[in-house]
């Protein structure tokens, strides 16, 4: 079952154009992204950090509207990469990074209080630094410009929310001076 997935995982990216390749691939990243923020946004302990989801869950749902907006210009009729094909490419795509979605709600379910926090913002850190790395890779590979400067502006915000989630973890665990 596996091969035949994997097999069929490669055959459906390799009749993709890239471009639908990633809007395919970026939607579902968003939507496991705005997932884990809801998650946050109902169990986080600090109410910085279940700010910080609310924003990040409304920006990620104004992004997969917009890549909805050019899929269905360009791609209309073109089936949707289902999940197993994107996990195969993400595997692919980033060969040291794991990110099973299943596991991650799971220990995220089971987390509260200020660890809930810490490993949210940790979860969504290693996501977002997925989503720069599909950004970078389509600032190059991309062949409609709206999709490279989506990319560009995705790279920018990411990193920015990177820093914001660093700076997130380092509120209430420094000692005052």
């Amino acid at each position: 079952f596996a091969a035949g997935n994997q097999k069929l995982a490669a055959q459906q990216s390799a009749d993709m154009p890239y471009d639908l390749h990633f809007i395919d691939m970026m939607v579902i990243h968003h939507q496991e992204g705005i997932e884990m923020a809801q998650l946050a946004e109902t169990k986080a302990s600090k109410a910085a950090v279940k700010a910080f989801a609310t924003n990040t869950a409304a920006e990620q749902q104004k992004d997969i509207e917009e890549l909805q907006r050019y899929r269905n210009q360009w791609y209309a009729g073109k089936p949707i990469m289902d999940h197993a094909t994107m996990m195969s490419m993400m595997q692919k795509m980033h060969p040291g990074r794991k990110m099973n979605m299943e596991d991650t709600r799971r220990k995220l379910r089971a987390t509260s209080g200020p660890a809930f926090d810490r490993l949210f913002l940790d979860t969504m850190s290693h996501h977002h630094m997925m989503a720069v790395e599909m950004g970078k890779d389509a600032e190059t590979k991309a062949e409609h410009t709206e999709i490279k400067d989506f990319a560009r502006k995705g790279v920018t915000k990411q990193n920015a929310e990177i820093a914001e989630m660093k700076r997130l973890k380092g509120t209430g665990t420094s000692k005052a001076p």
